[in-house]
């Protein structure tokens, strides 16, 4: 319980920093307009369809662009300005401290998607979009968002510039998304197609997009979310001691 608050004093004193940050602001602003663009071109010009899971199914590889200024900032901004040394010094345990700036973001792509509601009413106007798929669309979007806050968090904590932070984010994203899109599929091995295949984040949501919730994939994304989590715990433990 103690613990609990303390990772919610974190929490707030994150979130409030977003959204006292321009940061904070620009990356709504990006998201909002790279949805809605995307929005207008795939469900109302190009397949004029009440089914919002195309847009989602590009907007999480355009994520890769914007995570990296909602993670950049978190731990090696503190470690820059060596404000993090209260931290260190506190009774915080570092899962709290993790967890709290972890959560903070999440908080932020959720309130991004609270702004993506009005598409969803476009939608309902001009046909009958189908209720489950919309909402596993969202669903599958922000455990997918969770491993992109997970690995860019790791990364914040391995240097003090917030610049590296979001270079070394974004070329690690871009390497998930090549291995994804060409290495896998030029594979010729069956089984190593087939294992690949099993890991990769993109295959995965695409159940999302067809409605279907697989529990598996569901397991499997935040499993990675805190796998990486846990090695960003291990990192601060280690500044501590």
């Amino acid at each position: 319980m103690w613990e609990a608050k303390k990772m919610k004093a974190i929490y707030k004193r994150e979130l409030g920093n977003y959204l006292n940050n321009p940061m904070g602001y620009v990356f709504l602003g990006i998201f909002i307009l790279m949805f809605s663009g995307i929005f207008c071109y795939l469900n109302l010009y190009t397949y004029t369809s009440s089914d919002i899971s195309h847009t989602f199914g590009m907007m999480i590889y355009l994520m890769l662009f914007l995570m990296p200024l909602l993670t950049m900032r978190l731990i090696a901004e503190e470690k820059a300005e060596k404000t993090d040394q209260l931290l260190l010094c506190s009774p915080v345990s570092a899962a709290s401290i993790v967890y709290g700036k972890f959560f903070a973001a999440m908080t932020l792509i959720l309130i991004a998607l609270l702004f993506t509601v009005p598409h969803i009413v476009i939608l309902a106007l001009q046909g009958n979009p189908e209720i489950g798929t919309t909402v596993l669309a969202y669903f599958g979007f922000v455990i997918y968002s969770c491993v992109y806050a997970a690995v860019g968090i790791f990364i914040s904590s391995l240097t003090e510039n917030q610049v590296i932070s979001a270079v070394l984010s974004f070329a690690v994203f871009i390497l998930m998304l090549a291995t994804e899109l060409f290495i896998v599929p030029a594979i010729q091995s069956p089984t190593l197609y087939a294992l690949l295949s099993g890991i990769s984040f993109a295959t995965r949501y695409s159940d999302f997009s067809l409605g279907i919730l697989n529990v598996s994939s569901v397991v499997y994304y935040l499993s990675v979310a805190a796998l990486f989590n846990c090695f960003t715990v291990r990192v601060i433990e280690q500044r501590r001691w």
